[in-house]
């Protein structure tokens, strides 16, 4: 399929990176818990999600939203600001 692909070179590697979290986040999953999960257990999950989707997708949709704003409205995304807001459910059902 890579062969066929007319992605460019920039866009095939994020592909392939998307690809990469989505695998190691359904490795490191179970998809049907079989016992209930400790708050540290949803921790370390929650702490999984950070390092393997959070760490490289913010930092591309931050540049993304950046460029389109300069594109749309003629200014860059400011370096101070937070359009994005992260909160948690881990624990808040114990």
């Amino acid at each position: 399929l890579r062969e066929k692909s007319k992605l460019s070179g920039y866009a095939q590697s994020q592909l392939d990176l998307a690809l990469y979290r989505e695998i190691s986040s359904l490795w490191q999953s179970d998809e049907v818990s079989r016992t209930k999960p400790t708050p540290q257990m949803e921790a370390e999950r929650g702490t999984l999600v950070a390092e393997n989707v959070l760490w490289e997708a913010l930092p591309s949709f931050l540049r993304k939203l950046s460029h389109t704003m300069e594109a749309t409205i003629g200014k860059k995304l400011p370096l101070d600001a937070a359009p994005v807001i992260f909160s948690s459910w881990m624990g808040g059902d114990r």
